[in-house]
Formats: C-alpha cells, structure tokens, sequence
C-alpha cells in the first residue's frame, strides 16, 4: 500500500477493478460457510483474522513482514449474529496532506476505473459527487468515500421483516434513493408517479391542500406519506415509514427500529453518523461540498420517519442550542432540552462529511 500523506492506493488499478468485479459477481455470503466457499473459490483469497463479529480476509499474497495488501472485511451488524451484514473493500486512503483537489482526482480515477463494471447508477448527492450503486435483489452494492478513505460497501436487501407490515422493506428500497440521491433534498411528484407504476400493487394520492402524497401497497393497513415543505408545490422532503398505534412499549419500537434501519442501509448503505437526541434515534447521511444535505432517519415515541435538511442551516442551529441551552422563556418557560442533539457521542467514519463543528467539541 502507499503510505503518501497524500492519496495512497490500497492496491493496484487492476487489481481495484478485479476484486470489485469479483464481489459485484457474488450473491449470498452473509453466513460464514458462503464466506469460505467465496475464498476456496479463489487461490490467492485467505481468511487472516476472525473475532466474534468481524471476519477478515486477504486478497493477495503478501511476504513476510510486508504490508497486508487490499482486505475485505465481513461485519455482523447484530451482536452475535449467525448472518454478516456488511462487507466492505477499502480502496484509497487521503493522508493530512491531501489537497480536496488530489481527493478530488483520485475519486475522478477510481469512479471511472469501477463504472466499466455491470451497470452502476450515479448518485450525484454522494460525496463530491463520485458516489455509484449497484443493484440487485439481493444486495447492494455502493462506491462510497469520506474525507479519510474511499471504499466498496455491499449490504444484503431486506425482504422481509417480523415486526413491519409485509410490503415494507420494498417500499423502503423503492422510496428512500429518491430523497438521498436528489441534489435538491426534494422528491417530485414525477419520480413518485414513476415508481408506483413500476409495482401495480402500488397507488398513489396527492393531496395539495395539506402538501402531501400518500403511498399504498396491496397491505392496506400500511401506509407511507410524503409531506413537502410550504412552497413546494408537488416536492416532498419527508418519509413517514411507521406509526406506532398501541402505546410506547421499548422493546418492541427498538425491533421495528433496528428493521426500518437495515432496510434503508441495505437500499443506500451505511449511514455517516448514529446518534439521536432526548426523543429518540437520529440516523444521518451526510454527503459533501458546500450545499451538503442531512438525510436523517429518526423515531419517536409515535412515528418513524426519514426527511432532508440543509446541514449548514440544522447544524447551525444545534450549535447554537447546545452553546446557549436553557429554559427558552427564562424561569419557568419551556425547556429546550428536547432540542438537544447528542450525536456528536457518536461519530462514525461513514461516507459523507460530519459537521465542521459538533456540539460538545
């Protein structure tokens, strides 16, 4: 590997393209025993370090002492499970040094060297812009980056679920890409009547005096509304996915939860940070630049919802609540605790962009 302060390649451009092209091929491997198969298929492929949730195998051959080369790396999203929930290939790294240009035209060469592979779909919202997924029924494939590294992330499709009304999981893979790839953070009403039609089960209704769009399947005790900001006429920014109907009990909004949260990662992959606030879960996807959008997946003791925000304007903004917090009326008016944001608790290395500054440092 190139260890430059700059841009360093994990490996090289034929060997990036051959290992990607390997994995886009590969259905299944979510169980070890299809791990094993995988690498017994591959001569030169060998598991070099195992833990309770992480499996890890090599690629390539290395010398004694030498650097271990291009890895991919198995993870088991729940404690202890039987079944991996993600893979993923790191591809490049960006030292300190690296200059948004050099980041710029290292992105640039890897998204061309992996769009000769099938047929990707661009996701312009990725960061800067070189972002591409795969699809197929049974996994998804995505080319993601953040300012540290770049990589090839594959997450199993979620077809079912135990604790979500039957039609869920395809309506979450057919409906959230519409937000999260959009520059604008908006969905219209074209790409909603677009994606109906491709399911006949499926009928829409547009509702312009109250801004919204309500979405059946053949489930019809299931439904999802899209609810678009004042002035928009027929754009949506909201995706309201579950409403919970007999009362606040934990553990079982934490099981429907943890099934909307796979769904929506196997349809856009893995999230830039996990956190939340006083209410209840905040999930974000941050993409980059300096028009960057938040898709942010978030519950509360009613509903599960997905929407997009500006990230200047809502980081901003939980800033300046967590600097300057405190009963917002003086003594004895509301509290503003409620607004409180806790996700700088838990950043992660996800694609995107965190926040130039998080509350709390």
């Amino acid at each position: 590997m190139n260890t430059s302060n700059t841009v360093g390649w994990v490996t090289s451009r034929a060997s990036t393209l051959r290992h990607a092209q390997i994995l886009h091929d590969t259905n299944g491997c979510w169980t070890r025993d299809a791990v094993e198969r995988l690498v017994d298929g591959h001569p030169d492929w060998k598991i070099r370090r195992e833990f309770a949730d992480l499996l890890v195998v090599g690629l390539e051959p290395t010398e004694l002492h030498a650097s271990l080369g291009p890895e991919l790396f198995f993870d088991a999203r729940i404690p202890k499970s039987p079944y991996f929930g993600r893979a993923r290939l790191p591809l490049i790294e960006f030292g300190f040094q690296a200059t948004p240009a050099e980041r710029a035209a290292a992105l640039q060469e890897l998204a061309e060297i992996l769009s000769g592979i099938g047929r990707p779909t661009p996701v312009p919202a990725a960061a800067d812009g070189f972002g591409l997924r795969w699809q197929s029924e049974e996994r998804t494939m995505l080319l993601q980056s953040n300012q540290r590294r770049a990589w090839v992330s594959i997450q199993p499709v979620e077809h079912q679920a135990q604790h979500l009304p039957l039609d869920f999981p395809p309506v979450i893979a057919a409906l959230v890409p519409l937000l999260h790839d959009d520059a604008t953070g908006m969905c219209d009403r074209s790409a909603i009547e677009q994606c109906i039609t491709k399911t006949p089960t499926w009928s829409a209704e547009f509702d312009e005096a109250q801004a919204r769009a309500l979405v059946r399947t053949a489930d019809r005790d299931g439904e999802v509304v899209f609810l678009g900001p004042a002035g928009q006429r027929d754009n949506y920014n909201r995706l309201h996915l579950y409403r919970f109907t007999d009362g606040p009990d934990l553990e079982r909004r934490r099981f429907i939860f943890g099934e909307i949260f796979r769904a929506v990662c196997g349809a856009i992959g893995e999230p830039t940070l996990l956190g939340g606030g006083p209410n209840g879960p905040d999930v974000r996807w941050r993409n980059s630049g300096t028009d960057a959008r938040v898709l942010r997946l978030r519950a509360d003791l009613r509903h599960v919802w997905i929407e997009t925000s500006p990230a200047e304007q809502l980081e901003d903004q939980e800033l300046s609540t967590f600097e300057h917090g405190g009963p917002a009326a003086g003594l004895g008016g509301p509290s503003d605790f409620p607004l409180l944001p806790y996700n700088w608790q838990l950043v992660l290395s996800g694609p995107g962009d965190t926040a130039e500054y998080l509350p709390g440092g």
